[in-house]
Parts: C-alpha cells; structure tokens; sequence
C-alpha cells in the first residue's frame, strides 16, 4: 500500500495560512514616506524652492499630514535657522521656500507626520554658488533745492544681490543755464554725493553702480531748483449746486491749497458776486482767514467766493467758486421707493414620522432680510430722511426687530420659528417708507412675505 506524501499538506496549509495573513494586514496604513527632493546649485540672490511632491502617505490620514522641513547644516557664515521657510509644519508646506544669507552648501532634511507615525528624515543638499547677478542703482527719486545752497542726493538704496560691495559713478546735467559739469559734484564716488545749483530748473543726477564685475543700469534723479521764492496755489474746492433746501450755513474748501516751497500759508476768502437784493458780504464769511470756512446765505440763486494764499511774500493768483442755491417755492417732491416685494423661505429639519411617534421638527432659525430705500430720489438733489414703519403689527407680535428705522437700508430680523411638516407656518409683513426733503415727502410699501417649512 503507497500513502500521500505529507509534505504536500504541509505546504497547502503553509499557502492557506499566507492567504489569511495577506488579507489581515491589507488594510493597515503604511508609515509615511519623505522624500525631499533632488540636490540644487543656485546663484546667491535667487531665492531656493524645495520639493517634497514625491512623498508618500496613507490616503486616509490626507487630512493629518505635515511637513517638517528642518536646516540639518548651513554655511558656517550663514545666521539662517527654520523661521526662514516660506510655509513649514503644515499640510501646504509641500513646496516651501527661502532666502540663503550665505553662499555655502545648506543641507535640509524633510519628515512626514501623520499623527499616527513619523517618517524617516530624508535629505536634499542645496549649493548656493557666488554667481554674477547685475547690481541695482537707486538715487532716492526727485528733489528740490534752491540756488547757492548745498543739495545732497542719497544713493544708498543701492544694492547688490550676491551683497558684494559696490562702487559708485555719478553724472549731472542742468538746465541751459547751468555752467555745472560732472566736475562740480562733490564725494561722486561715495553713495550720497551733493552739488550747488547755479540756476533755475530741472537738473539731472544720474547714478549707476559696479559690484567689481557689472554694472547697473542707470537710476535718474531730478532736482526742481527756484532761486527766489515760488508763488503759492490757492484751491477754492468745487462748485456745488443745491436744491432749495440748502442748510442755513455752508462750507468753503480751501484745503487744497499749496506752497511749492512747503512754505506756511495764511488764506483770504472774499464775496465776488451774489443774487439780487441779497445782503451777503464778507461779514456772512465765518472766517475769512480760516482754511474751511461756512457762510450763511439769504436768497437763492449764485454766490461766487475768491480765494487767495499768502506765503509771508507772494499772493497767489485768485481761484474762485460757486455755490448755487435753489428756490424752495419751486422744490418737487421726492420720490420714494421702498423696493420690490420679496419672499423669505427658510426651514427647520423633521425627523420621519414613524408607527411610534409623529414627525418632530427643530425650529426655523433666525433671518433676515433687507428693506432697501437707496433708489428714492429727490428732483431737486436735495438730501433725504428716511422713516420705515411696520404698520401691521405682524413683525413686533413676533419679536422681530427693525434694526433701523431712519436708515436708507436697513436689516429685519426674524426670530426663530416653530417648523411643522403638515403645514407652513407664513407671515406677511407690510413696511411703510416716508422720505422727506427740508419741505416735501412722499411715501411707498413694500410687502415681505416670510415661510418658515419643515422637511
């Protein structure tokens, strides 16, 4: 008699025993993997963007994952530590960057934590070369000056990116009346060089800079120059128009004016013109000598005001301005406008009715809505009053709240609402809206109409 051999069970109970093992372990989440990305070499100056993409993680802690990016060496000469990163410990730092301080090798290493389990350290060496990067000129933007007095230009916003030191050669060139060269630049090679202006006009400083292998391009500065003392500028502000309902006093805008030399100024206002059998003088002027001043008007129709400047030794020429004020006989109503009719639905969740317990429902939260008046309009441009009201009742036997009642645009609040799912729970509310001008008004209504659901 011949028996199976007993190995051949073995073995079938070996292979069962590695199916069930495979299928245990399938689903336990791998720990996470860093890669840092390939090894760089960059000019100094140029700043370094690192490469974490090819790391691995399990899918299911997506959510949990940082990036820890770390300096494991930098250039002996280098004060660089972990704040330098652009993005660091965090889901998005996948790709941060930084600024070398030094030129040397940085090395930096990258782990991977899930909350779970914390990779290996992975690391990518980057080489910060010297590099040959054009320096940038800057001589500070534009000046002014006056003639015989020393005028110095500041050119130490200069730089070099790989921050070698930098050499300086500046140039001047004037108006048709200067006799100035290149010669009368004073210190034109340090980085803040001064001349004396010999006449009026623009005069040009024009600067560029060498960091011993290139230059920059050049940076240009102007140079205003006055010889005696500039005229000031007087700014009445703009001319307004209004309906008849004007206020009693009204404001004059003298604030823009100026001195070019940045001298103080005092200000001189004075009635040029004003309506027929008015009475308004200089004396209807709260100031005259003030900036912005108020007058009081008497009848409608045209006032026009002069202004001018004083810098201690000229006068400005004089700017003038207008007020024009409409006749309240013929004022025209406004038009209100209380917007379009509107429909608020909100809900509250239900639970499925069973053979237990009928359907329970939470309430309607709170809402709002807006009460919009801003397309009212006055013929007349006068300015406006508001005044809404709620003249059903149905809003305050609620508890709602009108947040504003004199506001062009104004929030309404709903409180909370019992939600039904045999039937909705609805309001209606009627607003009224009054605006006024100083004598007229007119009104409108708007309709608001709040369902309150249970789904």
């Amino acid at each position: 008699m011949r028996f199976s051999p007993i190995i051949p069970i073995s073995v079938a109970l070996f292979f069962g025993c590695e199916d069930k093992t495979t299928q245990d372990t399938s689903s336990i989440c791998a720990i996470p993997v860093a890669e840092a990305g390939s090894d760089q070499a960059m000019a100094y100056g140029q700043p370094i963007t690192l490469d974490g993409s090819a790391s691995s993680w399990c899918d299911s802690l997506s959510e949990n994952i940082k990036f820890n990016w770390s300096f494991a060496s930098v250039p002996s000469d280098s004060l660089i530590n972990d704040s330098a990163f652009s993005d660091n410990r965090s889901a998005t730092a996948i790709t941060p960057s930084f600024a070398p301080d030094a030129v040397g090798e940085y090395v930096i290493a990258l782990q991977l934590d899930d909350s779970t389990a914390t990779s290996n350290e992975d690391f990518v060496v980057v080489s910060v070369e010297a590099g040959d990067l054009a320096p940038s000129a800057n001589c500070g933007g534009s000046y002014s000056g006056k003639i015989g007095e020393l005028l110095t230009i500041d050119g130490s916003g200069s730089a070099d990116p790989e921050g070698y030191t930098l050499t300086y050669e500046w140039s001047l060139s004037g108006p048709a009346c200067s006799a100035l060269t290149d010669a009368d630049i004073y210190n034109g090679a340090n980085a803040s060089p001064s001349f004396v202006p010999d006449c009026d006009g623009v005069f040009i400083m024009t600067l560029v800079v060498s960091d011993g292998s290139q230059w920059s391009d050049p940076a240009i500065c102007s140079v205003d120059v006055a010889s005696n003392n500039r005229m000031p500028t007087a700014s009445a502000g703009s001319s307004q128009e209004y309906g008849g309902c004007a206020p009693a006093a009204l404001n004059l805008n003298g604030l823009g004016s100026y001195d070019l030399d940045g001298d103080p100024i005092t200000y001189e206002w004075s009635v040029v013109s004003v309506p027929t059998d008015s009475t308004v003088t200089n004396a209807n002027i709260s100031n005259v000598n003030a900036s912005n001043p108020t007058f009081s008007w008497d009848l409608p129709g045209v006032y026009t005001f002069q202004l001018q400047v004083y810098d201690g030794e000229l006068w400005s020429a004089p700017d003038v301005v207008s007020y024009v004020i409409g006749d309240i006989t013929q004022n025209n109503r406004p038009i209100a406008n209380a917007g379009d009719n509107q429909q608020v639905s909100v809900s509250g969740n239900c639970e499925e009715e069973s053979s237990y317990s009928s359907a329970s429902c939470s309430d309607c939260p709170e809402t709002s809505f807006v009460l919009n008046a801003s397309e009212s309009i006055d013929p007349n441009g006068d300015s406006l009053t508001y005044l809404w009201s709620e003249e059903s009742g149905a809003l305050s036997a609620i508890n709602g709240t009108l947040v504003s009642t004199t506001a062009a645009m104004t929030d309404v609040i709903v409180p909370p609402q019992a939600a039904s799912t045999s039937s909705d729970t609805t309001f209606q509310f009627e607003f009224s809206l009054i605006v006024s001008d100083c004598e007229r008004s007119d009104d409108d209504t708007v309709t608001i109409t709040y369902v309150c659901s249970g789904n």
